[in-house]
């Protein structure tokens, strides 16, 4: 009784939680659209949560539980398609930006094919989502009834209403809270009932024994042409294709952008893929223990024989908590089917506070159906399969067909929709027994792609209407490939052991801690047999071990002609995969894989992990494990037995162990947190020094302009004097050797004119481009990836989400790349001061021209090609300019405050770089725009790639 007690608090608790945090979110329901995808404020972890819990139903307990045990490999291959079918629908989401806007598939099929469209796809919807939602209260009332060992139809409807009162009234925010409070419950149950089965078995190793031995886990049986194996590969196809079913559609209309919808799937695909593996883990456990059991009772037998109170209860709440998730998912979708999809193209328009009142009826209504529906049906699995074919074959083809690119006409979809479902409809008239939805699903798609071209229909393959999120998939996929390339062929193994050497030396130390810790217990706990057994393997492990572990204990004190980067790169990688995974290798075999031996060897791949890369540490693994088990062979033909440990020592030498292993991660830590302020404190410093120097070059710049233009000025007062004089002079020229004298003085007064235009041009020239330029030819597709990839040098917060545009037919331009990026920085920081919306920034990189006024050829502008970099936060843009006049130089101002000096810099590499720059900014967003020539050699003097004269201290040139 105090066992059924404890079980009944158990329910009620979990059914109070939700309905609390139900009717607590539904405050914020004010619109139908909030009532349906909320407002887009939802988390990734938030949205992750949510889809793994809607996309795995109570049923996939059982039918994970009974497949498993019955089929084995068969079944594990065909649930993993789940998995996989979420993958896909991250992998789509590129391309589904224009369908962020709707709030469900129904209105998403009516933007592209109209109304009548729209009505058959919320139709198919809503039939379909109601019998899952019957199918999941039919698992609710097998779980309650099972947990408490009564026939009651009471207690299942409680638990039914509870579902139905908050997705009544809460809308899609009471689902998703409740559904991560959901997500908890049911991901605390499976480790749980894994633990207690695999406790209760007699002999775990019979566990081995059944995977070696039971024909279903053979790869090598299952996989052939087989007719159970080519059911399989249907049964996968049907798993693995995206149907976009209501609920699905509708957790991608919640998401903000698609990398938020990306990321969601690829997180619930794994965790999917995590929670259907452990399920068939249990199903294993099960065959191993007794393999004379009833499949379609395997939950029955875990609530029978492997629960007491509290832990039934436990159970119960889990499997609870993946059949509500999964309803009251669905009952939203049913009402914003009907409402939003089915109401109102047929002409019934409802207020905005009204259209809440009526979606929340018609969730009552649809509740309520299904509840009826459940009470009455017996099975799951036809249920299952009946709402799919409600679906799959009508809706699923046209949809991931317009998704990948491909649109029609209305009468083509329409003619592929009555294709499917004629065909699900008749294939189990003709073919009796067989499965309906894979043929319903190729009908769809020969009556779709046949009707459009036999009667050419407009459209086609015309791509997605909104690519940008498409586009920079790909540029990213590309860069991915290409750094990939780059990295492999550049790849220096003692490069890479270097930089993964530690920085601090008592690191080393600590590690030589752990070794002797981890090494001289396993010593402890090898029973004297072995050690009599294997006493040369012994013998040589205790001596290189204790080597090793003193090496690294007196590092510090090591002298320097040892510490030299040859002999340590090589020494600290090798010491560190032989003691880890050669030793602990051995270990294990000595010991017949020894709780205690099997724990230190995780502990080690942990430690690795602490120590070095990811893909480093599994190839010092998987080789370490490969080369140490053949010398083991060597030594022994066969490895021991284990045996138990006394509970105490084991948990003595456990926690020194955890505790060695725990000090080196927080050292570890506390080294890159340490490395990071630092790196960040020197780039700031960095910065500001520069920015220091800067405006002091920029005010010595001026102070030295105005001193050359008045110098100059009085030079040319004299010379102009002077040729005054001449002129008189040449009033009293009599003779002719008065003339000749004359002329010689007018030539004299001429070259010391001409001399003085060039140096005033030359030594202006020198002050004003103190920027020297150093031109390369670059490739723009490469400049622009590496100075993306450099975005952490520079200080921004928040980050902003930069994309490049590059819509460009150069590949290559002339210009000082150092420069150009400092310049592509600046801009970004200047934005993004002023960005307080956080907007995403793009980079449109397209062709332009610069056109130069030749000042001593009368109406004639000469006219280049050029490179326009646009920096906008602004969605739409007006009409762009892509021809530039730059007839005088940029006039560049100096800056009374630092937070200008970005944009005096631009400025001074614009004009070294004769171009032209300008900047926009209104309540739209910011734009900044450069433009410089692709060619800056055909406008730019020769005499500027000369060696620089260098002014020294003394204001002479060298």
């Amino acid at each position: 009784m105090l066992g059924l007690n404890i079980d009944m608090i158990i329910f009620g608790l979990f059914l109070v939680i939700n309905l609390s945090i139900g009717l607590f979110s539904s405050r914020r329901v004010t619109s139908l659209r909030d009532y349906a995808v909320g407002r887009k404020d939802f988390s990734t972890a938030t949205l992750t949560a949510t889809i793994v819990v809607s996309w795995i139903a109570g049923m996939y307990v059982f039918e994970i539980l009974e497949h498993t045990y019955r089929d084995g490999l068969y079944f594990i291959i065909v649930v993993s398609g789940a998995s996989v079918c979420l993958w896909l629908v991250g992998l789509l989401a590129v391309r589904m930006r224009e369908f962020l806007k709707n709030l469900s598939v129904a209105e998403a099929m009516g933007d592209l094919y109209g109304k009548s469209v729209q009505i058959i796809t919320a139709i198919s919807g809503i039939l379909s989502v109601i019998t899952l939602v019957a199918m999941e209260f039919k698992v609710i009332s097998k779980v309650i009834c099972l947990i408490f060992a009564t026939e009651s139809v009471w207690v299942p409807v409680i638990a039914s209403v509870v579902v139905i009162i908050y997705s009544v009234s809460g809308g899609i925010r009471a689902i998703t809270f409740t559904d991560v409070i959901q997500f908890f419950t049911f991901g605390t149950f499976i480790p749980i009932l894994a633990l207690v089965i695999w406790n209760q078995l007699k002999d775990p190793h019979q566990v081995i024994v059944l995977l070696n031995t039971n024909p279903n886990f053979s790869w090598s049986q299952v996989i052939g042409w087989h007719p159970k194996f080519i059911d399989t590969l249907f049964m996968l196809l049907w798993f693995t294709i995206p149907a976009m079913d209501p609920v699905i559609f509708q957790r991608i209309s919640m998401a903000k952008d698609v990398a938020q919808v990306k990321k969601s799937f690829n997180y619930a695909a794994l965790i999917s893929l995590v929670v259907c593996l452990f399920l068939a883990w249990v199903a294993i456990l099960l065959l191993a223990s007794n393999a004379n059991l009833e499949p379609d009772k395997l939950f029955n037998y875990i609530i029978n024989n492997y629960t007491t109170g509290g832990l039934r209860g436990l159970i119960g709440v889990g499997v609870l908590a993946l059949a509500m998730s999964t309803a009251d998912s669905y009952l939203n979708a049913s009402a914003v089917l009907l409402t939003n999809d089915i109401a109102k193209p047929l002409g019934l328009n409802f207020s905005k506070e009204k259209e809440v009142v009526v979606a929340r009826s018609l969730c009552l209504l649809s509740g309520l159906f299904a509840l009826l529906i459940a009470l009455q049906f017996k099975g799951i699995l036809a249920l299952l399969q009946f709402a799919n074919s409600l679906y799959m074959p009508v809706v699923t083809v046209p949809l991931l067909l317009a998704i990948l690119g491909f649109r029609s006409t209305t009468l083509s979809v329409l003619i592929s929709m009555g294709m499917g479902f004629i065909t699900v409809v008749g294939w189990p008239l003709i073919f009796k027994g067989s499965d309906s939805i894979i043929p319903g699903i190729v009908a769809n798609l020969v009556g779709l792609l046949g009707s459009h071209y036999i009667l050419k229909q407009p459209g086609g393959w015309v791509g997605v209407r909104e690519p940008e999120p498409l586009l920079e998939a790909r540029e990213n996929r590309r860069k991915a490939w290409k750094r990939f390339k780059k990295d492999f062929k550049e790849f220096s193994l003692v490069q890479y052991l270097q930089k993964t050497f530690p920085n601090q030396e008592y690191l080393l130390t600590i590690f030589g801690i752990y070794v002797i810790a981890a090494t001289y217990a396993s010593f402890y706990t090898v029973p004297e047999e072995i050690q009599t057994n294997h006493a040369r393997l012994y013998h040589i492990i205790g001596q290189s071990v204790l080597f090793i572990s003193t090496g690294l204990l007196t590092y510090p004190l090591w002298p320097p002609i040892f510490k030299n980067k040859w002999f340590i790169t090589w020494a600290w990688p090798l010491s560190v995969f032989y003691v880890l995974f050669g030793v602990g290798t051995w270990l294990v075999l000595m010991s017949g894989f020894h709780t205690f031996q099997t724990m230190i060897f995780l502990l080690n791949i942990v430690m690795a992990f602490l120590l070095f890369d990811w893909p480093f540490v599994v190839t010092m693994v998987l080789s370490g494990v490969i080369i140490a088990t053949n010398i083991f062979k060597l030594f022994a033909s066969a490895p021991s037995t284990s045996h138990d440990f006394g509970t105490l020592q084991f948990k003595i030498l456990y926690g020194l162990l955890l505790l060695s292993s725990f000090l080196l991660a927080i050292f570890k830590h506390k080294q890159a947190q340490k490395q990071l302020a630092s790196r960040n404190e020197y780039l700031k410093l960095l910065q500001a020094e520069r920015d220091e120097k800067l405006k002091i070059a920029l005010e010595y710049r001026e102070r030295f302009s105005n001193a050359l233009s008045t110098d100059c000025v009085e030079g040319f007062m004299l010379l102009y004097q002077r040729g005054k004089e001449l002129i008189e002079a040449a009033k009293q020229v009599q003779s002719a050797e008065q003339a000749r004298a004359f002329m010689e003085d007018v030539l004299t007064l001429l070259a010391k004119q001409q001399q003085a235009g060039e140096y005033l041009a030359e030594t202006i020239y020198r002050f004003k481009e103190h920027m020297r330029l150093d031109v390369q030819k670059v490739d723009l597709t490469d400049f622009l990836d590496a100075t993306l990839e450099n975005l952490d040098m520079i200080d921004l917060q928040p980050r902003p989400k930069v994309t490049v545009q590059l819509q460009t037919q150069q590949r290559t331009i002339q210009c000082d790349p150092k420069l150009i990026q400092k310049l592509l920085y600046n801009s970004l920081r200047s934005i993004q001061e002023k960005n307080q919306d956080n907007k995403p920034i793009r980079l449109i990189v397209e062709d332009a021209s610069l056109v130069y006024d030749i000042p001593f050829i009368p109406n004639y502008a000469k006219k280049l090609p050029a490179i326009q970099f646009m920096f906008t936060t602004v969605d739409q843009l007006s009409a762009k300019k892509n021809s530039y006049e730059v007839i005088e130089p940029v006039n560049i101002f100096l800056p009374k405050h630092i937070e200008d000096l970005a944009r005096a810099e631009n400025e001074q590499i614009i004009d070294a770089h004769y171009g032209s720059a300008s900047w926009e900014a209104d309540i739209k967003g910011l734009t900044q725009i450069y433009v410089i020539p692709v060619e800056i050699r055909r406008i730019r003097p020769a005499l500027m790639d000369e060696p620089q004269m260098v002014l020294d201290g003394k204001g002479q040139t060298t």
